[in-house]
């Protein structure tokens, strides 16, 4: 029967000291993964997994666009926007340096998540500064914030300018951006803390 593990070394380590054969084994996040992708548990219950390997600093957690936004606005027919819920999936941890993630990667990932918060008609702005707020305050780096912020917005409004040729954007970006970019220069790099 295989065995639910997230270290397979310890089976290989037991093998060689009971010199008996390493049974067949799983591991428990790609099990509850597809379990998650079939629709046998929800994505909650998959984030829950997830926030609690990280927690132990387990290695090799896959991490999309697509979760962070499932994380942030639930999977649900009813969607409940939460932007705490992002800290589930430990950004100072699975999108570090150490972990083994470059940072043009990282920042793509959250780029990414970013500018389909600023086209999405139905974000409002004040949601959309809350999630800008949670996404940066977690993002694990060296550079200053204030920087970071304007990187990110840069990025965004780059790519949302080269979308704009091909499909029409509503008029909720522009006041979008408006907004994270007087917050940005409104942030007191000194102190880390939103000044009102």
């Amino acid at each position: 029967m295989p065995v639910l593990t997230e270290d397979f070394l310890y089976l290989k380590a037991n093998e060689l000291d009971t010199k008996k054969k390493a049974p067949e084994y799983c591991s428990a996040y790609a099990l509850l993964r597809v379990l998650y992708e079939q629709k046998k548990i929800t994505f909650e219950q998959y984030l829950n997994f997830f926030a609690y390997l990280s927690s132990y600093r387990f290695r090799f957690l896959h991490l999309t666009i697509e979760d962070i936004e499932k994380a942030a606005f639930g999977d649900g027919v009813i969607i409940t926007v939460q932007p705490e819920k992002i800290k589930w999936l430990n950004f100072p941890l699975t999108l570090s340096e150490q972990y083994g993630v470059p940072f043009a990667n990282a920042f793509g990932v959250v780029a990414g998540f970013l500018i389909r918060v600023l086209i999405d008609e139905a974000i409002l702005p004040d949601m959309a500064e809350k999630i800008f707020a949670e996404l940066l305050s977690a993002f694990p780096t060296d550079k200053d914030k204030r920087t970071l912020r304007r990187m990110f917005l840069a990025i965004s409004v780059r790519e949302i300018n080269r979308i704009q040729k091909t499909i029409i954007i509503g008029t909720t970006v522009q006041k979008k951006i408006d907004l994270l970019s007087q917050i940005t220069e409104i942030y007191s790099a000194k102190n880390n803390l939103w000044i009102p």
